[in-house]
Formats: C-alpha cells, sequence, structure tokens
C-alpha cells in the first residue's frame, strides 16, 4: 500500500481522516509513552492472558491436567516437542489479539452477509467461511480475496466474526473467503498446504457461482498465512496454473527458516527495550526469547527445514 503526500502529513500533525486507497484512515497521534512502555489497551490484554492471582486462576492453569505433560519438561526437551503445541494453543484460545474476536471494532457502516460451507478439501473436512455485502449487485463479477489465518500453523480458527474481513469486504466490494485448514501437530505437512491449494482451485473454479471475477482473484495471510500464500503462490507457477492467484497479499511473512542472513543483515531482541515487568513473555524460561524458541519450529510443523 502507498500512502499519498496527505496522509502522511496528517500522520505527522497527527489529526483528522485521511483517505487512502479509497478507505477512510482516522489519523491519530499516540501518546507519548516512556521507552520500553507498552501501548496501554495492549497492555491490559497481555496482562489478561498472563495473569495469576492469589487464586492460581490463569490461562495455565489448568494445562497440567489438560495435557497430562510437565512445562518444564517441555521445555527441557525432556517430552514430546508437539506437545507444546497444544499448549501453546490452550494459552493462545485464553485471549484472542486478532480480528476475529468479541473485543475488536467494526468499522463497517452497512451490513455483511456472513455464510459458511462445510466441504472436504484434500483428505479433510473443513469450514470455508464468506464474506460479502448484503446488498452486493449479483449480476456482476466481484474481485476475491481469499484469506489464510496465522498462528503458526498450530493454533487459530476463523470464527466468521472478522471484522478486518469484513470491512475489506464493505470497502473493496469484493466476496472475501477465510478458510478454517488443519491444524498442526495432529495434521502435519502437507496436510494444510495441499486444502488451501485445493481451496483456491475450488473457488477458481466456482467463480461464477460466487459472482467473483477469476481473472482477479487475491490470495493472502499474516504470518503463517502469509507463508503458506507464497508457498501455494510458487506451487501455482510451477504447475502451470497462474491465472489462479492474480495477486499475492504477505502480512508479515515466515519466509526464510535459517540462521544464515544477507551481508549487512543485523537484528536483536536487545534494539527494543522493554520496562522492568511490562511485558511478562520476555522473562519465559529466564530468556528474553520466551517459549517461542525453545524448540525447533520445522520439526514442531513436520518439515524439516534445509539450507
Amino acid at each position: 500500500m502507498s500512502y499519498s503526500k496527505e496522509a502522511v502529513t496528517r500522520t505527522l500533525a497527527g489529526e483528522g481522516i485521511a483517505i487512502v486507497n479509497g478507505a477512510e484512515v482516522k489519523v491519530c497521534k499516540g501518546a507519548d509513552y516512556p521507552e520500553g512502555k507498552l501501548d496501554p489497551w495492549l497492555m491490559e490484554i497481555l496482562k489478561r492472558k498472563n495473569k495469576l492471582d492469589e487464586k492460581g486462576d490463569s490461562p495455565g492453569a489448568d494445562i497440567a491436567a489438560l495435557t497430562g505433560v510437565d512445562i518444564g519438561k517441555l521445555i527441557s526437551g525432556e517430552e514430546d516437542p508437539a506437545q507444546l503445541m497444544l499448549v501453546l494453543r490452550h494459552l493462545q484460545e485464553k485471549v484472542n489479539l486478532n480480528a476475529d474476536n468479541e473485543d475488536s471494532i467494526n468499522l463497517c457502516e452497512g451490513e455483511i452477509e456472513v455464510t459458511y460451507e462445510d466441504r472436504v478439501f484434500y483428505r479433510n473436512t473443513n469450514r470455508l467461511w464468506r464474506y460479502q455485502r448484503t446488498n452486493m449487485d449479483t449480476q456482476k463479477a466481484h474481485p476475491c480475496y481469499i484469506h489464510f489465518h496465522g498462528g503458526g500453523w498450530f493454533t487459530g480458527s476463523p470464527q466468521g466474526r472478522d471484522n478486518m474481513l469484513k470491512y475489506i469486504a464493505e470497502k473493496s466490494d469484493a466476496v472475501i473467503f477465510d478458510f478454517d485448514y488443519s491444524l498442526a501437530p495432529e495434521h502435519r505437512f502437507p496436510e494444510a498446504f495441499n486444502e488451501c491449494y485445493e481451496v483456491i482451485k475450488y473457488i477458481y473454479d466456482h467463480a461464477q457461482q460466487f459472482r467473483i471475477d477469476p481473472k482477479r482473484i487475491a490470495v493472502g495471510g499474516g504470518s503463517a498465512g502469509a507463508n503458506l500464500t507464497a508457498g501455494l503462490t510458487l506451487r501455482a507457477k510451477h504447475e502451470g496454473r497462474n491465472e489462479l492467484i492474480a495477486l499475492q497479499i504477505l502480512i508479515n511473512p515466515p519466509l526464510l527458516w535459517t540462521d544464515d542472513h544477507p551481508d549487512g543483515f543485523i537484528w536483536s531482541i536487545n534494539q527494543f527495550p522493554v520496562t522492568e515487568g511490562e511485558n511478562p513473555f520476555w522473562k519465559t524460561n529466564g530468556s528474553r526469547h520466551g517459549l517461542g524458541l525453545a524448540l525447533n519450529g520445522s520439526e514442531l510443523y513436520g518439515q524439516r527445514a534445509t539450507k
């Protein structure tokens, strides 16, 4: 997305409404937080997710009962790493930080129709959600966006209430699909990947039924969804099916699982100061890297990375 000079000027000034690619964007200047401090709204949600009060009431209080696995042994590698995925999935379900949750804000001015169908894609039955304007003109073909959610390939389950997708459907007058693909560790690579590819082909083949233009199908997602999108686009290219995808939208995509970096590349978590007590995640296992880097993610997902 490119921003106009007007949008940039208003952003710097911290005022008013800017028009960005046809969408109204409310511009407001953030508070001057001390270095290392998070936005209060986000911090409150993180506290909810990590709360441990005198009663022992916390997101992870019943993890042992739920999984029968000792978290300490998970971290140390004594237990099956796949069990950690189940633990983290349970934690994620306690507080959902994406647009498909009750705390997100619906910016739509009109009504958005939300429907779904359960179908077999590849070899599993999964749910495919569809968002479109209630008053959409059914006599013409509309653009289409197929969304694949994030969550590290092992969390996330669309519920048909994603306000971001509703907003896109309204402002773009497009038909939006959101696919609930199968998750690891129960379903390892390439199950989700193959399912998503089948979804793209299904929507393309039924373009007339869905009132979409098969030449204007965009595919995208964030994080794990972006990774899937990149792989699916390459697969379509390699199979000579370039017509399936007109555009790919990659949001914070993990594309390279390796310790190799381009010359001159420098990145360290220590470049981002965190105030003492501000973010419990950094203190997990006595490390600022937290749980996410305690294990080899390629092994958890089921596809070992190679250089």
